[in-house]
């Protein structure tokens, strides 16, 4: 059973604020929201910022789509790769230990934090 709900929806609101304006994935945000302040399981906390990132993006990609904006040949191989990542993620996650999907979330919440924070300082290019 899920708790702080009225906190969540105003982050919530704030993460989507700032995947809109920036055009970065929501994932990152969505499941340390959803497990540590609302207390859903991490496999649940998993699988619904992917469902909630699938309807966010596709909403996005529409605009893009009738702006011109999208390169057909770039775009074919990523959703191949996405739809084979999904299967795959989800058969791992059923059978996957929380702890170490934790350990996983945390370790690409903490590359993706360092890398962004040497590209901002010019280090990494």
């Amino acid at each position: 059973k899920v708790h702080r709900t009225p906190q969540a929806l105003i982050l919530f609101i704030a993460i989507g604020i700032m995947a809109g304006m920036f055009g970065l994935g929501a994932g990152w945000a969505n499941v340390p929201v959803l497990n540590l302040l609302m207390g859903a399981p991490l496999k649940v906390s998993v699988a619904t910022s992917k469902f909630l990132l699938s309807i966010t993006d596709t909403s996005a990609a529409w605009i893009y789509l009738n702006n011109g904006a999208v390169l057909p040949m770039l775009v074919a191989p990523s959703i191949v790769g996405i739809m084979l990542g999904s299967v795959v993620g989800v058969r791992i996650l059923a059978v996957a230990k929380p702890k170490i999907v934790r350990y996983i979330v945390i370790g690409m919440l903490l590359f993706a934090g360092i890398r962004a924070l040497l590209k901002g300082l010019g280090i990494w290019k």
